[in-house]
């Protein structure tokens, strides 16, 4: 059988962290700010590819990254997996 299909939403800073990765790519921009900007796009987009799984690196729990996560956690209905 195939495996899962995979989304990535990604700063661009990060996105060669990911070379070599068979993935759908969503780029989130630069910053945090972007990528609270940019978060329910990007989601709808992936939603749309029909993505199995998405990955994406959780900003500090400071500031805006705290607004970031909030969003993201509640988008995921506590299906989430920590792999620091």
């Amino acid at each position: 059988g195939e495996g899962l299909k995979v989304g990535i939403m990604v700063l661009d800073d990060d996105v060669l962290r990911f070379e070599g990765i068979v993935a759908q790519y969503v780029m989130l921009g630069m910053s945090k700010e972007a990528m609270a900007a940019n978060l329910f796009s990007a989601m709808r987009e992936l939603d749309a590819a029909e993505v199995d799984v998405i990955l994406v690196r959780m900003p500090e729990k400071t500031g805006l990254g705290l607004a970031i996560n909030d969003r993201l956690t509640r988008a995921a209905e506590g299906n989430i997996i920590d792999v620091n």
